[in-house]
């Protein structure tokens, strides 16, 4: 539910920026408030599997799992809340956006689309896909970054911030056992 909320909300900030939807760009604070409550649900069912051990055996997650949706949905809630910064600093942006940026912002939505796949199905080789992109991203970024003015910048640093949250999601996926010889 939150990484639904979450990929509306930044889809819709970058189409309200694009097509220059002024009132969309002020509400996207509003949907911040269910990602919260989510989160806060989530906490506190996590916390409950923690403290009945028969709870989380019959989701079948270990005391790693617990811990690591804990920790993916602290990420969550994190994108969602710079997500709705992005939107406030769009409403002030009034340069034309580079092609570029425009170009980071939308291999973000597939950056957190395969991170959140690889988290949940537990997915190596998605997980890959996204450090691979994300160093795309970042050559993107540092690209615009040459001779951008402050607001510009501003915007990038957000954007590298949320890209951030997904690499880190995509970070929790478990590595696959190797036999060491030896």
């Amino acid at each position: 539910r939150m990484n639904s909320i979450i990929i509306g909300m930044y889809k819709d900030t970058i189409r309200s920026f694009i097509e220059k939807n002024d009132s969309m760009l002020r509400i996207i604070s509003r949907r911040d408030s269910e990602v919260n409550r989510q989160y806060f649900l989530l906490v506190r069912f996590i916390r409950s599997a923690l403290l009945d051990l028969s709870l989380a055996e019959r989701l079948n997650l270990s005391s790693i799992d617990i811990l690591d949706y804990r920790i993916a949905a602290n990420l969550f809630e994190g994108a969602g809340d710079s997500i709705v910064e992005l939107a406030k600093t769009l409403l002030h942006y009034k340069n034309a956006i580079p092609r570029m940026l425009l170009n980071a912002a939308l291999l973000i939505e597939k950056l957190q689309s395969l991170a959140v796949n690889a988290f949940l199905n537990n997915n190596r080789e998605y997980a890959i896909q996204v450090m691979n992109e994300y160093i795309t991203l970042t050559k993107m970024l540092d690209e615009v970054k040459k001779g951008s003015d402050i607001s510009t910048l501003n915007i990038i640093y957000i954007l590298d911030r949320i890209s951030r949250y997904w690499t880190d999601v995509a970070d929790l996926v478990k590595t696959i056992p190797t036999n060491k010889i030896g």
